[in-house]
């Protein structure tokens, strides 16, 4: 498991596959290289929705066939407790990724029409 603020995070190597998009990652949301943002993806990771501020992401991803690495980030500090806080087995049933948006939960890939990028 690795948890922070997403430009510290994003030095473990599994964690920054997410920069990536789903294609490498798995995780149908991408991060960009500041942290600053995290962007939701649909099922064909397309961008549906922009997160900034305040934002939490809690994802799993992996290599090969190694075993997942948790990801435990956001945008700030404020989006770092709000991911801890989803790290439940409660808010995760079924996903293996969650964003964190003012405090409501985003599955992930995001379905449904979004507010756009």
């Amino acid at each position: 498991m690795v948890v922070g603020r997403w430009a510290d995070v994003r030095r473990d190597a599994v964690a920054r596959r997410l920069e990536r998009g789903p294609a490498t990652s798995g995780v149908f949301a991408r991060t960009n290289i500041g942290g600053d943002t995290i962007t939701l993806l649909d099922s064909d990771a397309q961008p549906v929705r922009t997160l900034r501020a305040g934002a939490g992401l809690v994802a799993a991803t992996s290599v090969q066939a190694q075993a997942p690495t948790w990801v435990v980030t956001g945008t700030d500090d404020v989006g770092v407790a709000a991911a801890a806080a989803a790290l439940t087995e409660a808010r995760l049933e079924q996903h293996f990724a969650l964003a964190v948006d003012a405090g409501q939960d985003v599955p992930l890939p995001v379905t449904g029409a979004g507010t756009g990028p």
